[in-house]
């Protein structure tokens, strides 16, 4: 069976759903495929006894005019909300406060959040996965897992580069070595809970290349009535490389950093991996364009979510022509 559509999107991350989003609106017939069942990609949150935590990104930034136009509109609803305008850091030398800085924004009700407001309406199918993307005359044609083949004028695909690699052996030469140019760290993600009080800081950037840990946030100080102290660690690079594969071994070092702040003994835990979790080395473009094949995501043009999303925003405009 085939289906013919005007463009598909593969992968439901933020630059997926802002490009589908963005197309959809000028009228175009657009369809999202995601492997997985949640929106947002690594804008993700875990659903816990009484209260959801963010173990993918934690926050996001809104320099572009038009992510703060967006960022507005989600504040008057009450779904974004303004979390902290500095971060401590912690050193060798200990824990130092934060000075003032530029607002870092976040969901109340998750990170995942996101994903539901700008798939909101779009045509998505879920817990589908693309095994191959080829040329056909004009187009593309995508094979599913489950057998489905699609047929497409135009295709984009918001996944991490080397997993948009592994799905086109006849992707042009240059297509192949900026895919190849892309580098990504993974990282081991953290959640636990603890019976004591929150601390005063809302997220510590650490600083000391010999920490196992990069971050560490108080995860319940973006809830309204949270009913315990629930902290989110997240491996450094280095260390996350090292356990990747055996990450139950990597659970004592992270808690121990915790443990130094006054947390010790958590109630419970939950581990999660992300294998490309930080763009180590970005494409400098808003997106990629390989004739009627293009390429979005955060890894182009930056590595945050704010990148994500512009990147969506540019990958549509090109598709529709640079309208």
């Amino acid at each position: 069976m085939t289906e013919d559509l005007d463009i598909i999107v593969v992968g439901a991350g933020v630059a997926g759903l802002s490009a589908a989003r963005t197309l959809a609106q000028a009228g175009v017939r657009v369809e999202v495929l995601e492997k997985s069942r949640g929106l947002g990609g690594r804008a993700a949150s875990r659903r816990l006894p009484g209260t959801v935590a963010d173990h993918g990104a934690q926050y996001f930034t809104a320099r572009d005019p038009r992510l703060q136009a967006q960022v507005a509109e989600w504040q008057g609803t009450g779904d974004v909300q303004v979390w902290a305008k500095g971060f401590h850091t912690l050193s060798a030398q200990g824990l130092q406060e934060p000075g003032e800085s530029y607002p870092r924004y976040t969901f109340a009700g998750g990170m995942n959040t996101i994903g539901k407001l700008l798939g909101d309406g779009l045509n998505i199918r879920r817990s589908v996965k693309v095994t191959e993307v080829s040329r056909s005359g004009a187009g593309w044609q995508l094979w599913l897992e489950d057998g489905t083949r699609y047929h497409a004028e135009r295709v984009l695909l918001n996944l991490p580069a080397p997993q948009a690699l592994a799905l086109g052996a006849d992707f042009s030469a240059r297509t192949k070595a900026v895919l190849n140019s892309v580098t990504f760290a993974p990282c081991l993600a953290l959640i636990a809970g603890y019976a004591q009080a929150a601390p005063v800081w809302r997220g510590v950037q650490v600083k000391d290349e010999t920490n196992p840990l990069s971050w560490l946030a108080c995860d319940s100080s973006k809830r309204s009535d949270p009913n315990e102290t629930v902290l989110v660690l997240h491996g450094s690079p280095s260390f996350s490389k090292t356990y990747l594969e055996t990450p139950e071994a990597a659970h004592p070092h992270m808690l121990r950093v915790a443990e130094s702040l006054g947390f010790a003994e958590p109630r419970w835990s939950d581990l999660h991996r992300w294998r490309y979790s930080k763009v180590t080395e970005p494409y400098k473009a808003p997106y990629l364009q390989d004739g009627t094949l293009f390429f979005c995501g955060d890894w182009c043009g930056g590595a945050k979510l704010e990148a994500a999303y512009v990147s969506g925003l540019e990958v549509a405009k090109a598709m529709l022509g640079g309208q």
